[in-house]
């Protein structure tokens, strides 16, 4: 490979890269990644090439910053203080901020703290834009200070090639997110400080997927992995016996009878999400998930694919069970939510039932379950009555046709603990809405917990007149909506 040969330059400054990402709080990120492209350009100074330029001239001149006189100048642009300088870093790609650096060692020196701040998580948006020379140096200048990479999962974009600079740099990375078209990865293997990893397979047959996941035993941290592998069966999976978060079946072709293999071998499983893709899984595959499983927190799988006679609504004996996705076709048993609302053990804090509308009945049955903190549901009337019982309600995802500004409305000021509300389908939604709930908000703005986001999908709202609405520190209104759960994607947190 010719990336191998990259030349060090001595200073590390003086090395170029692309776009970058900041580390961000957890639900910041979920909006962030959620926001209109328009949105998020709109938060963020644009490189230009009068930016380039810029640098360029800085770059020439260097310390040679003369006064009118002909004598050096006491104020120069060296003179500027650290919080400056972060400021002009942030108005400049990676490429402009590695150059500048390398133009002067207290630049650098600022830089280089600088950076080990902002990019301890180097997401897709990096990397998708950065060449392998510009990443040599990227992770070059942070060493051991990168927590976790990510590269677009794009079947086009090869980020395995750049493996041998993460086993040279990133010696404590410990999320990694790649497409493998090799199932020999000796650079994946010296990771071995890696805890979660997030892999795309591109194999020409299902024996190197096999081989590729049975050598994940020798990544001795490995607690997490989320696998999307077309044609792979789950042969050899059930060896990684340390896992604590296992997510397939993303693809057709996983075997049921392996995945029962893995809830038998797997005792320390805590988040289980079996995907849409797994066929043919029997009522007895089922009952041996539930009774080896027993220490499942989270649990996600798809009700249109199992027999009419699997008893999926067992999953209620799960003692430690708190988040719950579900795939269905509009029918649900009316026995799943009756055990639900009466589960043992610890409360249920997420419901998210993805797929057709539910009958209004169906709803108000489910809003028994008061201690629930996040509920995505879809249903063609508004049970405003029943959804107010909520009380617990941080998170709230619904898909309701019928539902206007008024009764929109009383949600938001029926739930003291609301921070995320997202709304489909919602064509009777106009800008009074808008308009009223900052009106509201402003008000109350005293009070501790406030709503934080907004999102208003196929609503009737003039989103060119929202942004005089918009107060960051009160309420923010987004056109689209939320595209996956909020607690269900957490990270797992320690338990004794």
């Amino acid at each position: 490979m010719s990336g191998r040969n990259v030349k060090d330059s001595g200073i590390a400054g003086k090395k170029a890269s692309a776009s970058t990402t900041e580390e961000q709080p957890s639900v910041s990120r979920v909006r962030k990644n959620n926001e209109e492209p328009s949105e998020m350009n709109a938060k963020r100074p644009k490189t230009t090439d009068e930016n380039s330029a810029a640098v360029e001239k800085l770059v020439s001149t260097g310390n040679n910053v003369e006064s009118s006189n002909g004598s050096p100048s006491l104020k120069s642009i060296l003179a500027l203080n650290e919080f400056c300088w972060i400021a002009i870093f942030s108005y400049l790609s990676l490429r402009d901020q590695l150059k500048l650096a390398g133009s002067n060692r207290n630049i650098y020196e600022i830089y280089k703290s600088y950076i080990r701040h902002r990019y301890r998580h180097i997401d897709e948006r990096v990397t998708s834009n950065i060449d392998e020379t510009d990443l040599a140096h990227l992770l070059e200048l942070m060493c051991e200070n990168v927590v976790s990479y990510e590269s677009p999962l794009d079947p086009q974009i090869d980020g395995e090639q750049h493996m041998w600079l993460l086993r040279t740099y990133t010696a404590e990375l410990k999320h990694l997110k790649m497409t493998f078209r090799r199932p020999h990865s000796r650079d994946l293997l010296s990771l071995r400080q890696l805890t979660s990893l997030h892999a795309r397979l591109h194999f020409g047959n299902p024996e190197s997927c096999t081989k590729f996941v049975s050598n994940l035993v020798h990544l001795p941290c490995l607690r997490k992995l989320i696998l999307e592998a077309p044609n792979y069966n789950g042969d050899g999976l059930h060896v990684l016996e340390n896992l604590e978060s296992l997510e397939i079946g993303a693809y057709p072709g996983f075997d049921a009878e392996k995945l029962a293999i893995c809830c038998l071998k797997m005792q320390r499983l805590r988040h289980l999400n079996v995907g849409k893709y797994i066929d043919n899984l029997t009522a007895e595959n089922f009952r041996l998930m539930v009774r080896n499983c027993h220490h499942l927190e989270r649990l996600a799988f798809g009700e249109h694919l199992l027999e009419l006679n699997v008893p999926y609504e067992i999953i209620s004996q799960l003692p430690r069970l708190k988040h719950v996705q579900l795939w269905h076709s509009g029918s649900i048993k009316a026995d799943f939510i009756e055990r639900l609302i009466n589960k043992r053990g610890d409360p249920l804090e997420s419901l998210v039932l993805i797929g057709n509308e539910l009958r209004t009945e169906q709803v108000e049955h489910l809003c028994h379950i008061s201690s629930l903190r996040e509920l995505h549901v879809a249903c063609h009337s508004v049970p405003l009555e029943s959804l107010l019982k909520l009380e617990n309600i941080e998170y709230l995802h619904i898909n309701m046709p019928d539902i206007t500004n008024a009764q929109l409305m009383e949600l938001l000021k029926g739930y003291p603990l609301l921070s995320v509300l997202s709304v489909q389908n919602c064509n009777l939604i106009t800008s009074e809405f808008v308009r009223d709930a900052t009106r509201f908000w402003k008000q109350t703005r005293s009070r501790s917990n406030l709503i934080k986001v907004v999102y208003l999908q196929d609503s009737s709202v003039n989103w060119s007149s929202v942004q005089m609405f918009n107060d960051d520190k009160v309420i923010r209104f987004l056109r689209g909506s939320l595209r996956a759960p909020i607690l269900l994607n957490e990270d797992l947190t320690n338990t004794n």
